[in-house]
């Protein structure tokens, strides 16, 4: 594929390399080799740049090991979540729900990571692969090859900035909301305590 604009869709599998994660093998406290451990829940926002407790776990996953600008996705539960590995915070390896895309070197030049992401967490793509989960006793879940299979819509780099740039805002909005109620919340729990001791 020499452009994305040669056509109008391409599968996930001609811009990105993907692999899924593993149950971690938890080591003696002495192993040297120590990562966090991301799970669906770290999978809130676009970016994820927080930090996660290193464990000791068996040297063989040192192979999963997460790169700047790896898109990690959920296989479980929909909608599906997405972000953009980002943290400083040292090693990282996925959790056994979640799957790792990277992109590779041609597609770099053409697709940003956080767009996929936004892509890939859209109410379109979970319309789009509602019917390639099962359902399972642990939830809904999609196969890793039917990701693969996935052809997505690629913009112009400027049409994929305004994409990130509106959920970036959307994110921030969120974030302020839940503030603001948490803040409302103590007020009335204040509020009825204080009724409460006042009345007794």
């Amino acid at each position: 594929m020499s452009s994305p604009h040669d056509r109008s869709l391409v599968q996930l599998q001609d811009v990105a390399a993907s692999f899924q994660g593993v149950q971690a093998t938890i080591t003696p406290q002495n192993s040297s080799t120590q990562f966090g451990i991301m799970s669906i829940h770290n999978l809130e926002r676009l970016n994820f740049e927080s930090f996660l407790e290193p464990i000791p776990v068996d040297p063989k996953m040192e192979r999963l090991q997460l790169e700047w600008d790896d898109v990690v996705v959920s296989l479980r539960n929909q909608p599906m979540r997405a972000s953009v590995w980002r943290s400083c915070y040292g090693p990282m390896i996925p959790g056994s729900t979640l799957a790792v895309l990277r992109l590779n070197k041609k597609a770099k030049k053409f697709l940003l990571p956080a767009y996929l992401a936004c892509l890939l967490k859209s109410d379109i793509t979970s319309d789009d692969l509602s019917s390639k989960y099962r359902k399972t006793t642990a939830g809904m879940y999609i196969k890793l090859s039917d990701l693969r299979e996935y052809e997505i819509l690629i913009p112009s780099i400027e049409q994929q900035e305004a994409v990130i740039d509106a959920f970036y805002a959307t994110e921030l909005f969120k974030i302020e909301a839940i503030k603001l109620v948490d803040v409302r919340e103590r007020i009335v729990q204040s509020t009825l305590k204080q009724l409460l001791r006042e009345n007794r």
